[in-house]
């Protein structure tokens, strides 16, 4: 979805980027995050067109978009601490000069990169053998 970069952009703190490749078809694809955004959509959908709408999925249109920045405000007032963990990762491994003292309220962004750390961690009951 174009406008989400575009929102992104103009405020990296509140809008998430759901791009085809990473975000919406990796990422969100995973059912056990889907499965928690899916009944907000359909609640947007109720209060919108005044009943769930059928869809292909094949991308992330305004509905989705919506329910995707509610269950992050939901996952954020949760947890709070995402922001500061994502302050302390970027501070650790980048030159503190080059990013915003503030870092720690562009929350949107740290939903992102929180989302695509959690899609690469096995599921639960699943171990890995180490060599």
């Amino acid at each position: 979805m174009a406008i989400s970069k575009i929102l992104h952009f103009y405020n990296p703190r509140l809008f998430i980027i759901v791009d085809g490749g990473m975000m919406w078809n990796w990422a969100l694809s995973h059912p056990w995050i889907w499965k928690q955004i899916e009944p907000l959509r359909r609640a947007v959908d109720m209060a919108v067109f005044g009943s769930a709408q059928k869809r292909g999925d094949t991308a992330c249109d305004a509905a989705s978009y919506v329910a995707i920045l509610i269950w992050a405000g939901d996952l954020l007032r949760g947890n709070p601490e995402i922001g500061a963990a994502y302050d302390r990762f970027y501070r650790n491994h980048c030159d503190d000069q080059q990013l915003p003292a503030d870092l720690a309220t562009y929350e949107a962004a740290a939903v992102e990169w929180l989302l695509l750390g959690l899609v690469e961690l096995p599921p639960s009951g699943v171990t890995l053998p180490i060599a």
